[in-house]
């Protein structure tokens, strides 16, 4: 019966991990969680960036191998590279939202991915809920069958309003890495166009 409904399973009959909800996922199903953006990401100047910024790395060395922290600092340098731009939390483990577009009010800013040391790279769906043009469903779900091409990363469509993820390995290889690459580009791509008024993308 659940096979019936969609829920995949391995040889040995376990559920995959990456359908499963957590608490905070099921209490975002029922409206109890807040829509707004986390409060640790706000405006700070330019010099406490630069220090959150050597925090991040310092915490991504001790808890991820050379090989990932390798990986990451390239898909990084990648997005910077197509214009877009790295903002820090202030939280105790530090995490790098990687922004779209520029944005002064916190409101505004809309950023495909947030990467935690630890190790785990969060899709933020539920911040784009309200964030055009990714308020669209089509275009959330087009973002999540674009990640799924990707090699090590598996985000169920029932998550598509929610923010599932990945290890932060999979930008350790470098095949994996520029197919992610190039999907972000095109998500940047979608936000800058709808920021300078442009005719609404398609989903494709």
């Amino acid at each position: 019966m659940l096979r019936d409904e969609g829920v995949q399973f391995d040889d040995a009959g376990r559920a995959s991990k990456a359908q499963r909800f957590t608490s905070s996922e099921l209490a975002l199903l029922v409206g109890l969680e807040p829509e707004t953006p986390p409060a640790e990401l706000s405006v700070p100047a330019l010099d406490a960036q630069a220090d959150l910024r050597d925090r991040f790395i310092g915490q991504l060395g001790e808890a991820q191998s050379p090989e990932t922290v390798h990986g990451l600092l390239a898909l990084l340098d990648g997005w910077t590279k197509l214009g877009g731009r790295l903002e820090f939390g202030e939280a105790g483990e530090v995490s790098c939202y990687m922004m779209a577009t520029e944005a002064a009010k916190l409101g505004d800013k809309i950023w495909p991915l947030t990467v935690y040391p630890s190790g785990k790279v969060e899709v933020v769906f539920q911040y784009l809920l309200y964030r055009p043009p990714f308020d669209r469903w089509d275009l959330r779900d087009a973002f999540r069958r674009r990640l799924n091409e990707v090699p090590g990363i598996e985000l169920p469509i029932a998550k598509v309003s929610m923010r599932p993820g990945f290890h932060v390995d999979v930008t350790a290889g470098e095949v994996a890495r520029q197919a992610l690459l190039s999907h972000l580009e095109w998500f940047r791509q979608q936000a800058t166009d709808a920021a300078e008024g442009e005719d609404l993308p398609t989903s494709n």
